[in-house]
C-alpha cells in the first residue's frame, strides 16, 4: 500500500510540474518584440492587369478565384462601381491612418506606348485611357484601428460605357491606374498600383436558352440559360403560369418547368444587362410538349 501511494504522489507531482509548464509556455506565445512593419497594398493589384470583361456570374462559377465580381451597377445613379481597397499588412491591425488615393496616368501613358508588345503587364493593342471625365475616385480613404481594409470604390459613367459598346468577342477597352500611399505606413511597392481595364462589350446582353423534355415524362422540360452578360433573367413559359425571375447571383442557370397539358408553347426568355432594362436582348421559341 506504501508503495502505491509514493507512486501515486510520484505521478500527482509530474503531472503538476507538466502543466505548469505549459501553462507558462503558452503565456510566452506571443511575446513583445521587433515584428515586421505594417504595408499598405492593393490586392487588385495582384491581377494586373486587372481586367472587367465578364458580368458576375452564379455562386459558385466565380470568373476569378476569391473575386464573385469586381464591378456593381447603380441603374439610378448612372455608375458603374469598380470595387477596390487598401488593404494592410502585420501582425496585428492597431492604428488608424489616412490612405490617399491617386490616378496614375504615367504608368498607363507608359504601357499605352508599348501595348502589345510584351507578354505580360502590357495593354492590348487598341486600349484607351478612360477619360478623366468619365469616372470619380475618392482623394482619400481611411484605415480604421483595427480593420484591415479601406474601401475607395472608383465611379465610372455607366451611359460613357453603354455609348461605346463594341459587340463580342472583341469590344472597346479602357484603362486606369490607380495608386495607394500614405505618410503614415510605408507601401508595398510591388503592389501599389492596380492598373484597371474595362471592355465594354459587357455593356450589353445576348439572350438564349436551349430546352430538353424529361425522358421518363415529356411535360417536364429542362431549361438551360445561355445567354450572354446578362445580370437579370425573365422567364415566359407561355403557358399562363407566373414568370420566372433568376439572376447571376443564384445558381439557376439549369431549371425545369412543368407543363399540365400537351401542345405547343412560346417560352420567351428576356434577358438584361448591367446597364437596366433599356439593355435587353429578347428571344422567343416554340417548344412542344408530348
Amino acid at each position: 500500500m506504501k508503495n502505491i501511494i509514493t507512486c501515486r504522489i510520484k505521478l500527482l507531482i509530474v503531472v503538476s510540474g507538466f502543466m505548469t509548464l505549459v501553462g507558462s509556455c503558452s503565456q510566452d506565445l506571443i511575446r513583445d518584440a521587433a515584428y515586421p512593419e505594417q504595408l499598405i497594398y492593393m490586392p487588385t493589384a495582384t491581377y494586373n492587369n486587372y481586367t472587367i470583361d465578364v458580368v458576375p456570374r452564379a455562386l459558385g462559377s466565380d470568373p476569378t478565384p476569391g473575386f464573385p465580381t469586381r464591378f456593381t451597377t447603380d441603374t439610378v445613379a448612372r455608375k458603374f462601381n469598380v470595387l477596390l481597397a487598401a488593404y494592410r499588412s502585420g501582425i496585428d491591425m492597431k492604428g488608424a491612418f489616412t490612405v490617399d488615393v491617386k490616378i496614375n496616368t504615367d504608368t498607363i501613358t507608359k504601357l499605352l506606348a508599348i501595348a502589345g508588345q510584351l507578354p505580360l503587364g502590357t495593354l492590348p493593342v487598341g486600349t484607351l485611357p478612360l477619360p478623366a471625365d468619365k469616372f470619380t475616385l475618392p482623394a482619400t480613404t481611411q484605415m480604421l484601428d483595427g480593420q484591415d481594409i479601406a474601401k475607395c470604390d472608383m465611379a465610372v459613367d455607366l451611359d460613357f460605357l453603354r455609348n461605346n459598346y463594341q459587340a463580342p468577342p472583341g469590344g472597346q477597352l479602357y484603362a486606369v491606374a490607380v495608386t495607394v500611399s500614405s505618410t503614415a505606413r510605408k507601401t508595398n511597392p510591388k503592389f501599389a498600383t492596380t492598373i484597371i481595364v474595362i471592355n465594354t462589350k459587357i455593356m450589353k446582353p445576348t439572350a438564349g436558352f436551349t430546352t430538353t423534355a424529361l425522358v421518363t415524362n415529356p411535360k417536364i422540360i429542362n431549361f438551360t440559360n445561355t445567354s450572354v452578360s446578362g445580370v437579370k433573367f425573365i422567364w415566359n413559359f407561355g403557358d399562363g403560369t407566373p414568370v420566372k425571375i433568376t439572376t447571376t447571383t443564384v445558381n439557376e442557370t439549369l431549371f425545369s418547368h412543368t407543363y399540365s397539358a400537351a401542345g405547343t408553347y412560346n417560352c420567351t426568355l428576356t434577358t438584361i444587362g448591367v446597364g437596366g432594362y433599356v439593355d435587353r436582348s429578347v428571344i422567343t421559341k416554340a417548344q412542344v410538349v408530348l
